[in-house]
């Protein structure tokens, strides 16, 4: 058997340091239940106390205080978002509907020249506020149905069709939009109500007129 004393090339091995990070995890886990428990606190001191170095209490009682740190910020944001609740206007609000109409030249994606537009409804027709390209509207808000556009060009009626669709006219080159005339130069072009539905009253439509 060696005796450490007697044997000359025998040397202590050094400790390995004992690594932070696992008191750090078990720190954090323990402190923030002891936080959220209340009453634990004292129960929970006594068990650091008594099963961890001392080394290992000082980095557990801090992880405990960045615990609470953050459980109590945590707990400020959530009284806070709750105090403060976002409240939708009433559709009741908007008793005016602010509606802009948005016409262009289907072949030349370009103001129409000569063109009027106007808000037909109730019983009334209502001038735009605006010309040019956008014409703006501010008409009562209908209980039921909707307004309908009537569009001209130099006092005649003019074809048009709401460009509404996930891709609209005007995104088409020059050839598809040359198709788009044609194609819809034989068809039946039927118009929906125009309503506000959105609870702030306000729509914007553009519209594509046919040459």
């Amino acid at each position: 058997m060696l005796n450490p004393l007697e044997d000359s090339d025998w040397e202590p091995r050094p400790q390995k340091k004992r690594r932070a990070w696992p008191f750090l995890l078990v720190a954090v886990a323990l402190g923030f239940a002891a936080y959220r428990s209340g009453g634990a606190q004292a129960k929970f001191n006594a068990m650091v106390d008594r099963f961890y170095t001392k080394e290992a209490r000082g980095l557990i009682r801090q992880a405990t205080a960045q615990a609470k740190a953050l459980g109590g910020a945590e707990e400020a944001r959530d009284s806070e978002s709750a105090g403060s609740v976002d409240i939708e206007p009433s559709a009741e609000a908007a008793k005016v509907w602010r509606i802009r109409v948005n016409a262009y030249d289907l072949r030349a994606l370009k103001p129409v020249k000569g063109l009027s537009v106007t808000l037909r409804g109730g019983g009334k027709t209502y001038p735009p506020r605006t010309k040019g390209g956008a014409f703006d509207f501010d008409v009562p808000r209908l209980e039921d149905g909707g307004y309908r556009l009537d569009v001209r060009r130099n006092g005649r009626p003019a074809r048009y069709i709401e460009d509404i669709a996930d891709v609209p006219y005007r995104d088409h080159d020059d050839a598809r939009r040359a198709r788009d005339i044609d194609d819809l130069a034989q068809q039946e072009i039927l118009h929906t109500p125009v309503r506000a539905e959105d609870v702030s009253g306000k729509l914007e439509l553009p519209i594509a007129v046919l040459p």
